[in-house]
């Protein structure tokens, strides 16, 4: 068998291929509407990870969640049991969706995984954190308090305080319990002992913010460690001390 034969037996074969397969040529209409259905879902999943991501450098923020890190080894642990993984892997996931709608893109398409998934992900980073400093989750913190956020109110209610962390403003002192006063309003019995650790000094008068990490029991927290509390300037908790946290 000849060239000639060859490539004719090829062309034959790949035209019964083409026939048999129906191929159909698409309107430029079609690829203009897809283009733009890909471009409105990634907005949606982009911002869907930039709330997520907010809101956890704001869930920190809020409750200076890094100050467990002042109460040793206890305090790493408690930290990492109340970060918000649930946010995170979400965060993540929504990232790779959004690589996945984008890869067809000269941008995405023509870069390693690796490399498209990091920008993405620095670039969720820098613009999360910038939103978490403005006052746009307080905001919506206060309406889930007072019940007019039906959707996500029950997120911001549930994470308002980690687990082992208050916050509070001391009312009154004696050597073996602290009373002070919740960012709801109610009072929290702080008992402390030998054990107590205080990183940055017991030096605390009434009217001062405290952050606490210890065990709640019926109102009373058996205190490991208490340091000074710095608030968010968004911050609109602790009754009188609502107009000096503005």
């Amino acid at each position: 068998m000849n060239i000639k034969e060859i490539k004719s037996s090829v062309w034959e074969k790949l035209n019964e291929k083409i026939k048999k397969q129906k191929l159909e040529v698409k309107d430029k209409k079609y690829f203009f509407w897809k283009n733009i259905l890909a471009l409105m879902l990634g907005a949606i999943f982009l911002l869907m990870v930039l709330f997520c991501i907010s809101f956890i450098f704001f869930f920190i923020s809020r409750n200076n969640l890094f100050g467990f890190g002042h109460f040793g080894l206890r305090g790493w642990q408690s930290l990492f049991f109340a970060f918000p993984w649930f946010l995170f892997f979400i965060a993540i996931i929504l990232i790779f969706i959004l690589e996945f709608i984008f890869k067809k893109y000269q941008l995405v398409y023509r870069r390693p995984l690796i490399y498209s998934f990091g920008v993405l992900l620095i670039c969720s980073f820098v613009f999360g954190t910038l939103i978490a400093r403005t006052s746009w989750h307080d905001q919506l913190l206060e309406q889930a308090q007072t019940q007019q956020l039906p959707f996500l109110g029950k997120m911001y209610r549930n994470f308002d305080e980690p687990k082992n962390l208050h916050v509070g403003q001391l009312q009154e002192q004696t050597e073996a319990m602290w009373i002070m006063q919740s960012r709801r309003g109610d009072l929290q019995f702080v008992l402390i002992s030998a054990n107590t650790n205080f990183p940055q000094g017991d030096n605390f008068r009434v009217g001062d913010l405290l952050l606490v990490s210890g065990l709640k029991d019926e109102g009373k927290i058996e205190a490991w460690g208490i340091m000074p509390f710095e608030p968010r300037p968004f911050d609109k908790g602790f009754g009188g001390m609502r107009q000096r946290m503005k």
